[in-house]
């Protein structure tokens, strides 16, 4: 086993589950993620989303990659309707965004991607009205 690469601290409030994500990722990073985001949902109610926030290079290795595509379909089962991604590295954005955006779009979870944390909030803010009606 090795040590986590890559960092993320969770945060809650509502029912929105806030991330600061500083990569890149290992296979160890993302069991961390996993717990502590499992730890958070149960705090929330239904249903939630994410705001996550990408700080410098969130790339994964391609152990991490499969586990975060697993944890999605989980998250889903979990209640996460809708995630926005804001990051504070344009360039790291066009860089992973599609792999990124592919996690959420193979469980059909709406996503978007944001360099603006209001505008990110507002956006997350406006799906999850939409997902309680």
């Amino acid at each position: 086993m090795f040590d986590s690469h890559g960092k993320f601290i969770i945060s809650y409030k509502d029912n929105i589950i806030e991330v600061q994500a500083s990569g890149p990722f290992n296979l160890e990073a993302v069991k961390c993620y996993e717990e502590a985001v499992v730890e958070a949902v149960r705090q929330i109610s239904n249903p939630w989303g994410q705001i996550i926030f990408m700080h410098h290079n969130c790339l994964y290795t391609p152990e991490a990659e499969e586990e975060m595509q697993s944890f999605t379909k989980l998250r889903k089962e979990l209640g996460l309707k809708t995630i926005a991604l804001v990051f504070t590295d344009h360039t790291a954005m066009f860089l992973i965004r599609d792999k990124i955006s592919s996690f959420y779009r193979q469980q059909d979870i709406p996503c978007e991607f944001f360099t603006d944390k209001t505008k990110a909030y507002k956006w997350l803010n406006t799906q999850l009205q939409q997902a309680s009606n």
